[in-house]
């Protein structure tokens, strides 16, 4: 009686902590290079992110589409992507567009740019004393992660008057 109650619980333990062990296993499958742009300013020039994405797991990694979170008043510029088997998924919102990224094998990656652009209310967001960022989640079969870059600053220009005449 005690051993088959024995080998019962111990095919119990097992297959709780096979469970947990594939719950916990997932997540935590692809790494993020994420440099946001250099020279980007309000109402002015436009600048490019780019995003390297590199599978961290043990196998491949399947159906990954790519969701951009950019600040407020950053958007994406419609059909500026460039890469290898990139292509856009969902850009009815331009500041959270959404990508189709190809999959990616053991040990490989895929690089890819998008051109942003900036509008006047992303002053807003910058006097709010807020620093923007290129955040990302990366949803995949079977989870999703996350990736952010370091803030970059946005250039913002200022209008000075030394005279003004009147023209009329």
């Amino acid at each position: 009686m005690t051993k088959k109650y024995f080998l019962k619980n111990t095919f119990f333990l097992f297959c709780f902590y096979f469970m947990a062990l594939i719950i916990n296993a997932q997540g935590n499958r692809l790494s993020f290079v994420i440099n946001g742009p250099k020279n980007l300013s309000i109402c002015g020039v436009n600048d490019s992110a780019f995003i390297e994405a590199y599978n961290i797991s043990s196998g491949p990694v399947n159906n990954i589409t790519i969701k951009l979170i950019l600040p407020s008043g950053i958007n994406y510029v419609k059909g500026s992507y460039f890469g290898t088997g990139i292509s856009e998924a969902n850009i009815t919102n331009l500041n959270q567009p959404i990508f189709n990224v190809p999959n990616l094998l053991l040990a490989k990656n895929t690089k890819f740019r998008v051109l942003l652009t900036a509008d006047c209310n992303l002053l807003t967001f910058l006097n709010s004393s807020s620093t923007p960022t290129v955040s990302l989640r990366a949803d995949y079969t079977g989870n999703y992660d996350v990736g952010s870059s370091i803030p970059y600053s946005v250039k913002v220009p200022s209008v000075q008057y030394g005279t003004v005449t009147n023209l009329s």
